[in-house]
């Protein structure tokens, strides 16, 4: 499930209020998904057999298992744990007729007949196509005959990493190839590092969404996406943190929610007489709701006779209109403008007869 994050709620809230404006919830809910950082994903269990979670401490990312995040770990945050260092070595010896190379990213691999070529083979496709069938991958490879590609091979086959554990510097701990320093990873610093995630768990949208494994990122991005469809969901959410603080939901046009600093409240001039600024924002809005909001403004800036200057009147317009909003009397619908609220149409007393209509004209014939 999808929740807005909490700080993206309080600086929302904060906006609603002094800005003044109504939106719609739908419309606030599809602002959130428009940035990861303005919501997390939460994930839980739904059964006993459902696959754990794991969790890596540092980025909060979450893994399928303990060897994808090991995997993760290694290819991101490897410089944290290892030292690598640079040795040069005697290039292959021997004839090669062919030289392997990778269809989907153009890495060398080497001559097939080359003692690891296979281990080649499969840590690409371990680290960098996981999600392709192998032996489709493996389809993908194709023999090339051309002498750059072997003295290129050659050259990146003359020199190997070695790594070297940046917690043990002076134990002098040699380890020669990225799987001496997986197993070492795995004894030295996994069960610290990767733990079994909380059901539910809770982490940031930009984690869930592009740093944590393909599975989980599926999920996340499925969830996103049908949100964007019917936010409903997330929309109620939004309002109920909303709601909590101080502002009011409410339904205006064919039935949309709206939320705003104030629900709509007629104000009733003959029993609650108000001055003469407020009043002619009034009675002008009640026969403009539908006129932009900017020829609104300059509408009841116009009405503002007065011989202080144009900023003065400004900010007295600004005044009237602002106390109007926080009461109410008026909403500031965001796609729409200015509407004053209307008399409530009486509500049927509870077991009155409906009112007679008057006889049909006789037909004449």
């Amino acid at each position: 499930s999808v929740v807005p994050d909490p700080r993206g709620i309080d600086g929302l809230a904060k906006q609603l209020k002094a800005g003044g404006k109504a939106y719609p919830l739908f419309d606030l809910a599809v602002l959130i998904l428009e940035k990861p950082e303005r919501y997390s994903v939460q994930f839980r269990r739904t059964s006993e057999q459902a696959t754990p979670l794991f969790q890596f401490t540092e980025d909060r990312s979450l893994w399928m298992s303990e060897a994808e995040a090991v995997r993760h770990i290694l290819e991101r945050h490897l410089d944290k744990y290892y030292r690598r260092d640079v040795v040069q070595v005697e290039p292959p010896k021997g004839a090669y007729s062919f030289i392997a190379v990778c269809g989907m990213s153009d890495t060398i691999l080497g001559p097939p007949n080359y003692h690891d070529y296979q281990t080649r083979l499969r840590r690409l496709h371990s680290e960098r196509f996981p999600n392709v069938p192998f032996e489709a991958f493996k389809s993908r490879v194709r023999m090339v005959k051309e002498p750059e590609f072997l003295e290129k091979w050659k050259a990146e086959q003359s020199s190997r990493e070695e790594f070297h554990p940046i917690d043990n510097p002076e134990g002098g701990e040699v380890l020669s190839d990225l799987k001496a320093v997986e197993q070492h990873f795995r004894s030295h610093h996994a069960a610290a590092l990767i733990v079994p995630a909380g059901d539910p768990v809770s982490v940031a949208g930009p984690v869930a969404v592009h740093h944590s494994g393909t599975a989980v990122r599926q999920l996340a991005q499925n969830a996103v996406l049908d949100l964007r469809r019917f936010p409903l969901p997330l929309a109620h959410i939004v309002g109920q943190e909303l709601s909590s603080k101080g502002l009011q939901i409410f339904k205006a046009h064919e039935n949309i929610t709206y939320i705003s600093v104030a629900r709509p409240r007629h104000l009733d001039r003959v029993s609650t007489p108000v001055a003469e600024g407020p009043a002619g924002i009034l009675d002008y809005l009640e026969s403009h709701a539908s006129t932009p909001r900017p020829e609104q403004w300059k509408a009841l800036l116009a009405l503002r006779v007065s011989s202080a200057d144009e900023a003065a009147r400004e900010a007295a317009l600004a005044g009237d209109l602002s106390w109007l909003i926080h009461q109410g009397h008026i909403i500031d619908y965001a796609r729409r403008g200015l509407e004053a609220v209307r008399r409530p149409k009486p509500r049927p007393i509870a077991g009155a007869a409906p009112a007679k209509s008057d006889p049909p004209p006789p037909v004449r014939g």
